[in-house]
């Protein structure tokens, strides 16, 4: 398994390192892509900001950007609409560069874009 694989929180000082960071051209990767480059109240940093998301860059141990993740949280009814509030974590936005997909080599557990999903699934806000 490839273990130069890191991890860097997000802020806004960041967001220049991001502006190549390409997950495809179908409009639903675009819009991925467009998350964590744009600075609207809906992208990265208005996320952030309104509802405290939080944000991960990963990358190689070169320093390359393999793709990042977040965690957010909100209120639902559950288990149906009309029970009360509980607080549920979500992912907002992933995304995992094309020059990464299918990376490294070997089992899907050890692939980034499941490293990734794991690692944000540990994360509550």
């Amino acid at each position: 398994m490839d273990t130069g694989f890191g991890k860097i929180p997000f802020t806004a000082d960041l967001l220049g390192h991001v502006q190549t960071f390409d997950c495809g051209n179908e409009v639903y990767q675009i819009e991925v892509s467009d998350w964590i480059k744009n600075v609207g109240p809906y992208a990265v940093i208005g996320c952030m900001k309104r509802w405290g998301t939080k944000v991960w860059l990963y990358t190689t141990g070169e320093g390359d950007l393999i793709g990042f993740g977040s965690v957010g949280s909100t209120n639902w009814n559950w288990p149906s609409a009309s029970d009360g509030k509980v607080a549920v974590a979500l992912i907002p936005s992933l995304g995992v560069d094309k020059r990464f997909w299918h990376k490294p080599e070997g089992p899907s557990e050890h692939r980034y874009s499941t490293r990734i999903v794991l690692d944000v699934g540990r994360h509550q806000n």
